[in-house]
């Protein structure tokens, strides 16, 4: 009898963690699926019926709204699933977009100045746009992208000024549209609203021409 049990005690205990991971992401997904509805219900967002083609991270989200503010498409979604298809990684994170008809912005990433940034540059060789104007955002963040000109006019002091206190936050800019996010890391309701305010306020700060220049494409030239 005392065999027995031994037999089926490492059975019985995967059969248990096994019940338990189902049971924990069921009810994450649940928890993930209300801060969306209480988006959804204070008014300001919807359930989409169509994704933007040009954004690849849309194509695999489990929760999704979508608004317009001021002239503004504004997007919250994520991937919460434990499922990840064959042959492709799910980088798990919430996504604030916001977008504009006219916007022609320069191709950019910010991200915070750690060790994964510092990481990248090395192993890719990417050369940061520097900003010796703004010293302490140059401290906090990592800029990359290839047209440096351009992304220096768009990012003016008046903009870098409040980008660099925001800690964990990454920004990446699609030419028609800004991302805002956190890596790997879904965003409570309460935070989402945060970031909604600071996209907001450095969209309007872009439309309203706070940036150095034009919000639209330059020469391809790195420097």
């Amino acid at each position: 009898m005392e065999g027995i049990i031994q037999t089926f005690l490492p059975v019985m205990a995967v059969i248990v963690a096994a019940v338990g991971y189902r049971f924990w992401t069921h009810w994450h997904g649940g928890c993930r699926s209300r801060v969306y509805e209480n988006l959804r219900r204070e008014g300001q967002f919807r359930f989409p019926s169509v994704v933007d083609s040009r954004i690849p991270e849309m194509a695999e989200v489990t929760d999704h709204v979508q608004g317009e503010r001021d002239g503004f498409e504004i997007h919250v979604f994520e991937n919460s699933s434990d499922f990840v298809e064959e042959g492709k990684d799910i980088d798990t994170k919430t996504i604030v977009l916001v977008a504009h008809p006219e916007w022609q912005l320069p191709l950019f990433r910010i991200e915070p100045r750690d060790m994964t940034a510092s990481l990248r540059q090395r192993v890719e060789s990417v050369r940061p746009v520097p900003f010796p104007e703004d010293a302490a955002f140059a401290r906090a963040c990592f800029v990359s992208g290839p047209d440096h000109p351009a992304i220096r006019r768009v990012l003016s002091p008046a903009i870098t000024r409040y980008l660099r206190l925001e800690g964990e936050l990454s920004i990446e800019s699609r030419g028609h549209a800004l991302l805002f996010y956190e890596t790997k890391t879904l965003l409570s309701h309460q935070r989402i609203h945060g970031i909604l305010g600071l996209a907001m306020r450095m969209a309007g700060d872009l439309v309203s021409g706070k940036s150095d220049g034009p919000c639209s494409p330059a020469p391809m030239v790195e420097g």
